[in-house]
């Protein structure tokens, strides 16, 4: 009796309810159960729990039946259900021993559902609606009581779960309504509001005011016929909800409609959280599918396989042309690595602490082969045994052919470098020799630079002493002649005393002449002997820079003469150096012969300037310029380039300013700069140290 009771209730509840035995055989299951399981109710017959619950967990079934046997209150449990389509699916029951007023025991009432909350009031609520109808012998009152009761213990049942019941009576047209169903078309200050069906259409958002009027017709002319609807709900204060309405309508003896009742529930949360779920799942495949990823699960005590998506893509196959075990799964790995992955497979399962990552082939139904990387976890009991593992499915098909690619182009590309190599060094070593003769051919051509300067210093110097000289042979031979011709009167007792008086004179004038041009002719010896002996010698000495300055222009004097050209020296006499004098001798050397061959160009009366001063930090400044022909802008930037000459054709060999630049720079350690443009003369400016010490000068002459 009290099972038929049971069974009414359960018929109309939206989630799934079980009824069972006392040994854990299905009594009755609802249509929400039916679909859960996945069976029609006729199938639950002669089946108990253990049937449709994963195997390997019945340990964990009989101690689910034992905690519900011994307590009221409902205890939950996770379970594995096996479908009947294959596969399986963790869901969690709620369930507990029923009992009556009386104290008679009634059947274990089982229960899938999404909270605890709400497993707990459909007990609650069984629990008081058969209290209120085993009660048969009580008396109005007490019936009376006892509906109330099961009436407030149903609407907190409904408040929990969300779930409200409904009335249509279509022969007054009121519509009777539950709390709860109240409260979900609207929102908790909902007294106010009259309750009819045109009010209660009008909650229902536009978009499906249409298909829920579809529906009620069709249930109004098809006799038997029920609604099972899910539509949008607009409160009063905009808030929106989603229901799911369920009902059936009741008939007269006739056939005729005379109510229309149902429950609705609100399953906002519930959608939102499945929407949540469905934007998850989707944006999980699409991020597999994008990286050619996929996910697998192996109830290895079972035999089941689960794959994603993208496994199926990757091995070509539909789940139609899949047989969802690992056996299966095996059928479709290359021959050749067949072996090694169930030795992979084995290894991983018998050892907790040897990861599963192993790269194979697959062979697809069309014969094309791909590339998989696979990757596995073993998950086990508490005694250590395996029960599941988990992992992924990479295609690599690409990523192993680029791969390939670039290790081919790689050794490719060693070898080309390595025959690059060679010739480059071959190149190398005939570029070094090329360098060596030219260093040679250099060096060769700035000593014969150094000499011909040197010649043409010995030259004009030969020139210049010819005056003076030939002037005291002319004055010592007009002495000699006089003394010839004194003595002859002499000895003819014909020399009087004037004639002797003036033998006297000539010879005192003929003296002087001799003796200033011999102090002459020292001079220049003496400066063209301290000049060339500084131009061919490395040697570093202290000298006063503007007297040697001096020398080196009075060594050049034959040259400067010729054109009429003057030479002026500025600063002060006390500035003393400590370098070599040879180079900067060959500096100022070069500087004016320049100016006397390209700057002046047969062009008479040129003026030179020199100007020395003292600079901060022990440095001396030169500055030199003239007042010739220029140099064009655009040549002033490779005037110290080696072997540039503008003047070529006139026999210039582009050394001399190379080596004005490099004594400059490394024997005397300072630096030079140019600056100039066309017929406005140049100007030279020198830094240099006063001090250079002799290793730097000899290192300096060694480059230069």
């Amino acid at each position: 009796m009290e099972n038929e009771h049971y069974i009414q209730i359960a018929q109309a509840i939206i989630q799934p309810v079980c009824l069972l035995g006392d040994d854990g055989e299905i009594v009755y299951a609802n249509e929400a159960a039916c679909g859960l399981f996945q069976r029609d109710l006729a199938d639950f017959r002669l089946l108990r729990l253990h049937d449709v619950v994963k195997a390997g967990e019945g340990s964990s079934i009989e101690q689910c039946l034992a905690s519900w046997a011994g307590s009221s209150n409902p205890q939950t449990t996770m379970l594995e259900l096996c479908l009947v389509g294959g596969g399986s699916r963790q869901c969690k029951f709620c369930g507990s021993m029923l009992r009556s007023r009386t104290g008679k025991k009634s059947a274990l009432i089982l229960l899938q559902c999404g909270d605890e909350a709400g497993g707990q009031c459909y007990l609650a609520m069984l629990n008081e609606k058969i209290a209120s109808l085993v009660e048969e012998n009580s008396s109005l009152r007490k019936a009376e009581l006892t509906q109330e009761n099961s009436r407030k213990s149903l609407e907190r049942a409904q408040r929990i779960a969300h779930v409200g019941s409904w009335e249509w009576d279509l022969g007054d047209n009121t519509v009777a309504m539950s709390e709860e169903s109240r409260n979900i078309f609207w929102g908790k200050d909902n007294q106010t509001y009259p309750i009819t069906v045109e009010s209660l259409v009008d909650r229902i958002h536009p978009a499906y005011q249409q298909s829920f009027k579809k529906s009620m017709d069709r249930v109004f002319v098809a006799p038997g016929e029920s609604y099972d609807l899910e539509y949008r709900v607009v409160r009063p204060d905009g808030d929106g909800r989603v229901v799911v309405a369920q009902g059936e309508v009741v008939r007269d003896e006739e056939g005729r409609p005379v109510r229309l009742i149902g429950i609705v529930q609100d399953i906002t949360e519930r959608k939102s959280m499945e929407e949540a779920m469905a934007r998850i799942q989707d944006t999980l495949e699409r991020a597999q599918a994008i990286a050619h990823v996929g996910s697998w699960d192996w109830d290895i005590a079972g035999g089941a396989l689960y794959w994603t998506d993208e496994i199926y893509r990757i091995f070509g196959l539909t789940p139609q042309q899949f047989g969802a075990t690992y056996e299966s799964f095996l059928e479709y790995i290359h021959g050749d690595d067949r072996a090694s992955v169930i030795d992979a497979v084995n290894r991983t399962v018998a050892d907790k602490n040897v990861p599963y990552n192993i790269v194979h082939r697959v062979v697809r139904p069309d014969g094309t082969e791909r590339i998989v990387n696979e990757r596995g976890n073993v998950y086990r009991d508490e005694l250590g045994q395996p029960i599941r593992m988990i992992g992924t499915v990479q295609d690599i098909t690409e990523k192993k052919l680029a791969d390939d690619e670039i290790r081919k182009l790689n050794e490719e590309l060693e070898l080309r470098v390595e025959e690059r190599t060679a010739e480059l060094q071959l190149l190398n070593k005939n570029l070094q020799q090329s360098l060596e003769a030219l260093k040679r051919t250099q060096d060769q051509l700035v000593q014969s630079e150094k000499m011909a300067a040197l010649g043409g210093l010995v030259a004009g110097i030969a020139h210049e002493i010819n005056t003076p000289v030939g002037v005291g042979v002319t004055a010592v031979s007009h002495l000699e002649l006089k003394l010839e011709d004194y003595a002859k009167r002499y000895d003819a007792g014909t020399l009087t005393r004037d004639d002797f008086e003036r033998l006297i004179l000539s010879a005192k004038e003929t003296s002087k002449i001799v003796h200033h041009n011999l102090r002459r002719a020292a001079n220049l010896i003496s400066s063209f002997k301290q000049v060339a002996v500084d131009q061919t010698s490395n040697e570093t000495r202290e000298f006063n820079l503007v007297l040697y300055l001096q020398e080196v222009v009075q060594s050049l004097s034959p040259k400067l003469k010729s054109g009429g050209h003057q030479v002026s020296i500025d600063g002060p006499e006390g500035i003393v150096m400590s370098t070599s004098p040879g180079a900067l001798s060959q500096v100022f050397t070069n500087l004016i012969v320049n100016s006397i061959v390209h700057g002046f160009d047969r062009r008479k009366n040129g003026n030179i300037s020199i100007a020395a001063s003292l600079e901060s930090g022990e440095k001396v400044r030169i500055d030199y310029s003239d007042d010739g022909n220029g140099i064009a802008q655009r040549h002033v930037a490779r005037i110290f380039e080696p072997f540039f000459t503008t003047a070529r054709s006139k026999g210039g060999t582009g050394l001399g300013m190379h080596i004005v630049f490099n004594l400059v720079t490394q024997t005397l350690g300072g630096t030079i700069q140019c600056s100039s443009a066309e017929g406005a003369g140049v100007k030279f400016r020198i830094e240099l140290p006063l001090r250079c010490g002799t290793e730097a000068v000899r290192q300096g002459l060694k480059s230069a």
